[in-house]
């Protein structure tokens, strides 16, 4: 399967900010641009964010370098292991809204971001880490992974698969969104499983948000505006976010800073 590396997608929900700070969810982008008019009457929510507002920086798109070639074959075991398990856990339906990534096609992503000079650090963190495979992947890869998943069952089973493979990967049971965050999730129509108040995941890890310097997710059509406004908001400068949509697309962007205006 190709992965579609300079792949452009449509647009999808984004943050709009007005001069004093005001931070406006774009739950609309079918009409572009949007005046901050449209904007205020297309939000359910708009509201001022003070980390918003302090870090808020644009998303440079990344073009990876080409296919990093075959994977090891421990790698390659590692996916079919991953497989099963995700199968078993969709056939089983216990865990809700449960849909596994293309772990072959994200291994080749994360293989290309760890041999290239895109990243800025191996500190990697992979949002609703479930099974942890793409977690485990990345630790493969050789960054410094950790997953965060709200549902127990699947961390369990994520720190099983990851022994099992002698991985050194860090799962977290409790929520990615940051302490302080929910109120943005919900503004940019988050489902409540997402925004609601968990056990602060970060706390557990030993980390804060802005120490990632890869950031993994795999968002619910309803997810992909907070996904986007979370790491706006809170991820550091050159953080790489990386985001898997079905099929082989997926977009990797990184936080830059915005360039000063010249007078």
């Amino acid at each position: 399967m190709q992965i579609r590396w300079n792949r452009v997608s449509p647009p999808i929900p984004s943050l709009a900010f007005t001069p004093d700070g005001l931070v406006c969810v774009l739950v609309d982008t079918n009409t572009s641009p949007l005046s901050v008019g449209a904007c205020m009457a297309r939000t359910a929510v708009s509201f001022r964010n003070g980390s918003a507002e302090r870090t808020r920086m644009p998303l440079a798109e990344l073009t990876l370098p080409p296919d990093p070639g075959p994977s090891s074959d421990t790698t390659k075991a590692y996916i079919r292991a991953a497989a099963c398990r995700a199968e078993r856990v969709v056939e089983a339906g216990r865990v809700l809204a449960f849909v596994p990534s293309d772990y072959a096609a994200a291994d080749r992503v994360l293989r290309a971001l760890a041999g290239s000079s895109l990243v800025r650090g191996p500190t990697f963190c992979e949002w609703g880490s479930g099974l942890g495979a793409v977690t485990g992947l990345a630790g493969l890869a050789g960054f410094d992974a950790y997953g965060i998943e709200a549902a127990g069952e699947l961390v369990d089973q994520a720190r099983r698969l990851a022994d099992e493979f002698r991985l050194s990967a860090v799962f977290a049971h409790g929520s990615f969104v940051p302490r302080g965050g929910d109120e943005l999730a919900r503004a940019c129509g988050a489902c409540a499983w997402l925004a609601a108040g968990a056990a602060d995941g970060y706390a557990e890890l030993g980390l804060a948000p802005a120490d990632l310097d890869v950031v993994y997710a795999y968002p619910w059509p309803d997810e992909e505006a907070a996904v986007l406004a979370l790491f706006e908001a809170y991820a550091g400068p050159g953080a790489v976010l990386v985001t898997f949509h079905g099929g082989d697309y997926f977009r990797v962007r990184r936080k830059v800073r915005r360039r000063g205006r010249r007078g």
